[in-house]
C-alpha cells in the first residue's frame, strides 16, 4: 500500500463554503492554445531548458505563508489587450515575462470568443476598458488597438473616483458570481489615470466524490472528499515515487464533454520529506506538459486499486503585481510611454490581481480578476495492493483545459479550511 501525505505549517481561518455545482462550455469551437510561446521569445532556465511561463509566474508570485492562488489566464488575458499597443523594449517584456506574441494574443481572443459563444454560466470570461472621460487625455489614446467591441469600452469618471471604482467593482462582482467583491478602491483612480483594463474570470464545475475526513499534519481532523475506488489511470508517480500526481476530472456537462480537470501535486504516502515546491518550481516546459498530459496514459501498473483523500479548501487572495512583475523583468512597461506609442503617451501605473476558490466533494467554484491601471506620462490484510493519494500536507494544484492545455488557475494549499465534526 502506498500513501501520499502533505502537512501544513500555517494556521488559516476557515471560511463558510457555498454550494454551486457547475457545467462547462461546449468544445465544439475548440480554440488554439493561447499559452504556446513563440520560439524566439521562449525563456530558459539555468540548465538551458525551456521554462514554462505559468510556472515562472507561480515561482515569482507565490506567497508560501498562506493558502494562495493566481490565475495565469486572467493575467495574460488582461495584458494581451495592451499587446498590439506595445513597441520596442516593452513588447519584448510582454513576450519574455508573459509569453505574449501575435500568435498567443490571437489565440486568447479566440478562446474568449468561444467561451462567450458557449452561452453557459459555468465559465465566464469578460474584459472591459475604462477610458478617462477627460477629453484632453482621451484624445491622445488610440483605443482601437485594444481590439475590444464597443460595448466593452466604458467611460472612466476620473472626476468621481468613488463612482468609477463602484462601476468597475459591479462588473467584476457580476462576472464572478459575487465571489470577488470590492476589487478596487477609489485610490486606484487619479486625475491622470488614462485607462483601466479589467479582466474577470469565473469557473464553476462539478464532480461527485464522497465526503470524508483527513488528518492534517497539525493532528486535527478536517473535512475532505475521497474516492476509494479511483482509477489508477488518473494517478502518476514522479520524482522517484516521492511525489504523486492526482488528476481529478470534472463531470461531463450536458453535452457529454469534459474539458477541465484539477491536477494535484502532493507528497507521496511513503516519502519522508515534502519537496513538492522545489520539484514543481523546477519543472521545464516539456516536463510539465508531459506530466499534465493524461491522454493515452495507461496508469500505474504495480497497484491493484487506488484511493485518494483531499481536504476541502476555500480561500481568497488579493495583491499588487507591480513589484513581482518588475522582478521578473517587466520594467519599462511601468516607466516608459515610448513603449506604448501605438496606444498613446501612457505607462502602467498599477496591477492588481484577486482570486477566490472553494473545492469540496461537489466540485470547484473559482474566480479571478486582473486590473491594469495606466497613467499619462505627465505623472508616474493480504489486502490488495492499494495506491492511496492522501493530500494531507502542503500541495500544489492546477486547473486546466485538457483540450487546449490552458492553465486557468494555479495554487497552493497549506491549510484546510473546514474542521471536521
Amino acid at each position: 500500500m502506498s500513501l501520499t501525505a502533505c502537512t501544513a505549517t500555517t494556521n488559516n481561518t476557515p471560511t463558510q463554503p457555498t454550494d454551486n455545482p457547475a457545467t462547462f462550455p461546449s468544445e465544439s469551437t475548440k480554440p488554439t492554445n493561447p499559452t504556446e510561446s513563440a520560439e524566439s521569445s521562449e525563456p530558459t532556465d539555468e540548465t538551458g531548458n525551456t521554462m514554462n511561463i505559468d510556472i515562472g509566474m507561480y515561482k515569482n508570485f507565490v506567497n508560501k505563508n498562506e493558502n494562495w492562488m493566481f490565475s495565469p489566464y486572467s493575467i495574460k488575458d488582461a495584458f494581451s489587450l495592451l499587446y498590439n499597443g506595445t513597441d520596442g523594449s516593452v513588447r519584448n517584456e510582454f513576450e519574455t515575462v508573459l509569453g505574449l506574441n501575435d500568435k498567443t494574443v490571437s489565440a486568447i481572443r479566440d478562446y474568449d470568443a468561444s467561451t462567450k459563444a458557449s452561452d453557459t454560466d459555468s465559465v465566464k470570461i469578460a474584459n472591459r476598458a475604462y477610458v478617462s472621460n477627460d477629453d484632453e487625455i482621451r484624445n491622445t489614446l488610440n483605443i482601437d488597438v485594444l481590439g475590444l467591441d464597443e460595448d466593452e469600452i466604458k467611460d472612466l469618471q476620473i472626476d468621481n473616483p468613488k463612482a468609477a471604482a463602484e462601476e468597475i467593482n459591479i462588473f467584476v462582482s457580476d462576472t464572478t458570481n459575487e465571489k470577488i467583491l470590492n476589487f478596487i478602491t477609489e485610490d486606484f483612480i487619479h486625475d491622470d489615470t488614462s485607462l483601466i483594463l479589467v479582466n474577470a474570470l469565473y469557473f464553476n464545475q462539478a464532480w461527485d466524490f464522497d465526503k470524508g475526513t483527513i488528518t492534517w499534519n497539525d493532528g486535527k481532523q478536517y473535512k475532505a472528499f475521497q474516492d476509494k475506488g479511483y482509477s489508477l489511470s488518473n494517478i502518476k508517480e514522479v520524482d522517484d515515487g516521492n511525489i504523486d500526481i492526482l488528476r481529478l476530472n470534472y463531470i461531463n456537462d450536458e453535452s457529454d464533454r469534459n474539458n477541465y480537470a484539477m491536477t494535484i501535486f502532493c507528497k507521496s504516502e511513503n516519502a519522508t520529506d515534502n519537496h513538492v515546491d522545489q520539484y514543481f518550481e523546477a519543472l521545464s516546459d516539456d516536463k510539465f506538459m508531459d506530466i499534465m498530459n493524461f491522454n493515452n496514459y495507461a496508469g500505474l501498473k504495480e497497484y491493484d486499486k487506488a484511493e485518494f483523500y483531499v481536504p476541502n479548501f476555500e480561500f481568497e487572495n488579493k495583491y499588487s503585481l507591480v513589484k513581482k512583475l518588475q522582478d521578473m523583468g517587466m520594467v519599462d512597461a511601468f516607466s516608459s510611454a515610448d513603449g506604448f506609442r501605438k496606444l498613446g503617451p501612457v505607462y502602467i501605473s498599477d496591477v492588481v490581481h484577486a482570486t477566490y476558490i472553494k473545492t469540496d466533494e461537489t466540485g470547484t467554484e473559482a474566480a479571478a480578476a486582473t486590473g491594469i491601471g495606466m497613467k499619462t506620462m505627465s505623472a508616474r490484510v493480504e489486502e490488495p495492493k492499494v495506491k492511496k493519494v492522501i493530500a494531507n500536507d502542503t500541495f500544489v494544484f492546477v486547473i486546466s483545459d485538457k483540450n487546449t492545455d490552458d492553465i486557468l488557475f494555479m495554487g497552493r494549499v497549506t491549510q484546510p479550511t473546514e474542521i471536521a465534526g
